[in-house]
């Protein structure tokens, strides 16, 4: 007969509870364990027991309330670079570029300008260029002004703002020294740029020739 049995046979069901109470409190003291009073077999009854009986776990307790938060804490070391991610699509293309003569060519109502020069002594005839950046596709009028000359309606300028009309180119002397005269001839029809040529007044001395340039593109 199993220890449970011979337990209820002779105490009742009271006094099984209390002495599976009594053997459970012994069995966590080590005090039969210690005397050898239980066999094996009757250990694993006395826990089977206790756990039948065994009342249910309470009920949780509430939770407190929220802590203050914490300070800032240092930041953290700079991690490793990620792996270069994968090439973005294609972009849609882009507007179309200005039309090609205005990268050659000087368009109408646009203005360019420039300087000349010449300093030499010991001849009769000097040369000075004036080459244009944007060539001229069109046939322009020639003016020439001399230094301190008032602005026309063809060369509203002057030396330091060099002006022209559409159409016109206007050269504008600054300083002369030793020059008789100045004249401006035509080069590759006159669409690139034109020659100054300058006569000395006494070719044995120091001839300086200076100034600046002003052409206005037109509607050829």
């Amino acid at each position: 007969m199993s220890l449970y049995r011979r337990l209820e046979n002779r105490f009742g069901m009271a006094g099984v509870v209390v002495a599976v109470i009594a053997l459970v409190m012994a069995l966590v003291t080590g005090a039969y364990a210690a005397s050898g009073a239980l066999t094996g077999q009757q250990k694993k009854e006395v826990k089977k027991i206790a756990k039948k009986y065994a009342g249910k776990p309470g009920p949780e307790g509430q939770r407190g309330p929220e802590g203050p938060q914490g300070p800032k804490g240092e930041p953290g070391a700079k991690g490793d670079g990620g792996e270069e991610g994968p090439a973005g699509e294609e972009g849609p293309p882009g507007p179309p570029g200005p039309p090609g003569p205005t990268e050659t060519t000087l368009l109408p109502g646009k203005t360019i300008t420039g300087i000349w020069g010449v300093a030499d002594e010991g001849s009769v005839f000097y040369y000075s260029q004036v080459s244009f950046p944007l060539r001229a596709p069109f046939v322009f009028e020639r003016h020439i002004l001399a230094p301190g000359s008032p602005p026309t309606d063809e060369c509203p300028g002057s030396a330091e703002e060099p002006k022209s009309l559409e159409g016109h180119l206007c050269i504008y002397e600054e300083f002369l020294l030793n020059v008789q005269a100045l004249e401006a001839f035509g080069v590759d029809n006159s669409h690139s740029g034109v020659l100054l040529q300058v006569l000395a007044q006494n070719p044995a001395n120091l001839l300086i020739a200076r100034g600046t340039w002003a052409m206005t593109g037109m509607v050829p």
